[in-house]
């Protein structure tokens, strides 16, 4: 097992950098939109593209992962389309490109599956709910961290500079990534779709799953979409 301010320390500070590059500028994309053009519905589907990727490839990422026996250079794609995103973001000239570029975002965020297991792996099995933890305790700070930031910048320097923002800070989780080995724990090749689609008829999955579904509508129908475009109108 490797310490924790050894590769679980450099790792985690890359989960730190991942979650920044992608909210950094979350708040204020509808403005962006705005400001470029687009009306409601569109602003609505700028911020839904980044499920797009999300729903159509984690599953196949965890499947490739598991049969490469590889997660490193999944991740390490994950954290290059994020900052793919990041600077499409910035250059987009209309809503369309707009559009594009956070769908590639949904394409970085899909690679969590393989960013999170990766982590965990680094952990003695008997840890696994602690590193679990640690995680997403990670995450959730980095993600309250991004959208402060985003406001200090916004605030002095303007809305761009959060795409540019989440481009360095995306560049600097691929350093500490790359020099992330791959855990030398065994994967399990078994899985299969045949267990892939037994799991997913699981009842209490099936049900925890809606209720995810539904907490990620409210917060980016509301929080993440329309509140801040509100909130502009208003002079906040």
């Amino acid at each position: 097992m490797f310490s924790y301010w050894g590769q679980t320390g450099r790792v985690s500070l890359a989960i730190f950098m991942f979650w920044l590059s992608l909210y950094l500028y979350v708040p204020f994309l509808p403005i962006r939109a705005s400001d470029l053009g687009a009306s409601n519905t569109i602003i609505g589907l700028v911020v839904a593209s980044y499920a797009i990727g999300q729903v159509l490839l984690r599953i196949p990422i965890g499947f490739g992962a598991d049969l490469l026996g590889k997660r490193r250079p999944f991740a390490l794609i994950a954290f290059i389309a994020s900052v793919i995103g990041a600077l499409g973001l910035a250059l987009a000239p209309s809503p369309l490109m707009l559009f594009v570029a956070r769908s590639i975002t949904g394409v970085a965020a899909a690679g969590w599956v393989v960013i999170s297991v990766l982590y965990v792996s680094y952990w003695d099995q008997a840890r696994t709910s602690e590193a679990m933890s640690r995680v997403m305790a990670i995450t959730t700070f980095s993600i309250v961290v991004a959208t402060f930031l985003g406001g200090f910048l916004v605030e002095y320097f303007g809305v761009i500079s959060t795409f540019y923002a989440g481009l360095i800070t995306g560049c600097v989780g691929i350093v500490l990534f790359w020099f992330s080995p791959e855990s030398q724990e065994k994967i399990d090749e078994g899985f299969d779709w045949k267990t892939a689609v037994n799991v997913a008829r699981t009842p209490l999955l099936l049900k925890t799953s809606f209720l995810g579904i539904l907490a990620q509508f409210v917060a980016f129908a509301t929080t993440f979409t329309f509140i801040p475009i509100y909130a502009k109108s208003i002079d906040a």
